[in-house]
């Protein structure tokens, strides 16, 4: 398997994709049975999958915060083609957002629930 961070991507978006074909054709009975993880059946599996997806989402405001400090402070330097940033979890305050914008030189937008990019 291939270290190089493409790759890497690739194969993430590729199961992904996978996954999120699956699951919505999983019947009831389907979830309860084993998944090829051992110990865990199919729903502990979807299971962990979300909740882990809730835990990075929720993460995401504080990550965009320090970095918006990063950059105004000169310790990081500002992305050189960022025009949207689309930030879940938890609700941002209206001067964080405010900030984003001259520090990062794009626009943050809250996007709350579960979306997505099209």
């Amino acid at each position: 398997m291939s270290t190089r961070p493409a790759a890497m991507l690739e194969r993430a978006a590729k199961g992904t994709a996978a996954f999120e074909a699956a699951v919505p054709w999983l019947t009831d009975s389907a979830f309860t049975k084993p998944s090829y993880l051992a110990g865990w059946s199919r729903a502990h599996v979807v299971a962990h999958v979300a909740r882990n997806a809730d835990a990075l989402l929720n993460a995401v405001p504080a990550v965009v915060q320090r970095w918006i400090d990063a950059v105004a402070s000169g310790r990081h330097p500002a992305p050189p083609a960022l025009r949207l940033l689309q930030v879940g979890g938890a609700r941002r305050a209206p001067e964080g957002a405010r900030r984003a914008e001259p520090v990062l030189g794009g626009t943050l937008q809250q996007v709350l629930g579960r979306q997505r990019a099209c």
